[in-house]
């Protein structure tokens, strides 16, 4: 077995992750942070491109419930 480091100072095993202990409260059981990637944020209508699904009207529609 290899082992490969960066740095020799850090231990082989690290904790970075944890999941939330709620689920989410939501249709999709996405997080919030999952959610937010699909929101169109100012000033960011102008830059997507034409073919982009955030730009569709019925994913909006069944994003907000309607």
């Amino acid at each position: 077995m290899i082992e490969l480091r960066l740095d020799p100072d850090l231990p082989v095993e690290q904790h970075v992750w944890e999941r939330a202990e709620e689920r989410p409260d939501n249709r999709y059981v996405m997080s919030r942070w999952a959610i937010g990637l699909n929101e169109i944020t100012e000033g960011l209508l102008d830059d997507l491109p034409l073919t982009d699904s955030r730009r569709r009207p019925d994913q909006r529609l069944l994003e907000q419930g309607q």
